[in-house]
């Protein structure tokens, strides 16, 4: 690999209460130097729209070093599992504005998990095949989106997104 290659710019996107398994996904698979063995190398930052620690799923408390300006430096947009799946706005205005620039300018948008409905918030899913984790299929897809409920991962190319945390290193892999 030529040293002077720009890497892959990915940011994770976190919201209070994430789940560290789910945010520890794409750092493991962008963030570990693997090009002694070919693998492209990566940088990684993780955002919040919020700078405050976060609080996480199992009682950690972790700190995003990132705001939304990551967005604007990615070349690919992770979004983990959403806070609550519901079905309802979650996620902050100003992280939906952000990823739905990041999108018209080209970055590739992933979700793992529920993370699907931060990108149908965001109007990502629009008229797109998606999944979700299987829990929360019917309420994605009464959000319009055409849901895809066999499907391990979903990539349109533009968009991708992943039934579950497992699904999710299956899509990560399949990414790089």
């Amino acid at each position: 690999m030529v040293g002077n290659v720009r890497p892959h710019r990915l940011a994770v996107l976190v919201f209070e209460h994430p789940s560290l398994f789910e945010m520890a996904v794409p750092c493991e698979v962008w963030g570990i130097d693997r090009t002694a063995v070919g693998v492209p190398r990566s940088e990684v930052r993780v955002c919040t729209p919020d700078p405050s620690p976060l609080h996480t799923d199992v009682g950690y408390t972790v700190t995003a070093p990132h705001g939304l300006e990551a967005l604007r430096w990615a070349d690919t947009v992770v979004v983990p599992a959403a806070p609550k799946p519901s079905g309802q706005r979650e996620a902050p205005e100003a992280a939906l504005a952000a990823l739905h620039a990041a999108h018209r300018r080209g970055v590739r948008i992933a979700s793992l998990c529920s993370g699907a409905f931060t990108l149908a918030e965001a109007g990502l899913l629009d008229r797109r095949r998606a999944t979700t984790h299987w829990s929360a299929l019917d309420r994605l897809a009464a959000l319009g989106v055409d849901v895809d409920r066999e499907a391990r991962f979903v990539d349109t190319g533009e968009v991708v997104t992943a039934a579950g945390v497992s699904a999710g290193i299956d899509m990560a892999l399949h990414l790089v």
